[in-house]
């Protein structure tokens, strides 16, 4: 016998060698692109952590950030205060102004009378004048 195939099949052997020469070529492309693969996950997976410190280290900021903002009771204290605190100065304010109003009234009260007793005055003072002038002095 003889590893040479006989005239019948050295085709067909030809094309076996051939399909197998491009099946091992297919499977180092394979190989190929698994280890490509791998070496791109580990390159993702160290991306991916180094985002999740830094992500971590945000959340570390903002939570000491949120420590030092004020409370919603603290600022709806102070809203309370704000508003009782303003309520008393306008109620101070309104007595203040009831008060001057009230002055002012008098005032202008006590001015109209003024100005009625000289208006008057002066009339008599004219009359007077003015009998003097037709009566003469005697």
């Amino acid at each position: 016998m003889t590893d040479q195939p006989c005239t019948h099949h050295s085709g067909l052997v030809a094309q076996l060698n051939a399909i197998c020469k491009k099946l091992e070529l297919i499977e180092k492309a394979i190989q190929k692109q698994f280890e490509m693969t791998e070496l791109q996950v580990e390159h993702t997976k160290v991306d991916l952590e180094r985002r999740l410190e830094s992500m971590n280290e945000i959340r570390g900021q903002l939570n000491r950030q949120a420590d030092t903002f004020i409370t919603k009771v603290e600022v709806n204290l102070l809203f309370e205060k704000t508003a009782s605190h303003f309520d008393a100065m306008a109620k101070a304010n309104r007595e203040r102004i009831d008060m001057l109003d009230k002055m002012y009234t008098e005032k202008s009260a006590a001015k109209k009378w003024s100005d009625h007793i000289v208006t008057v005055l002066i009339g008599l003072a004219v009359l007077v004048v003015m009998w003097i002038m037709q009566h003469g002095i005697k």
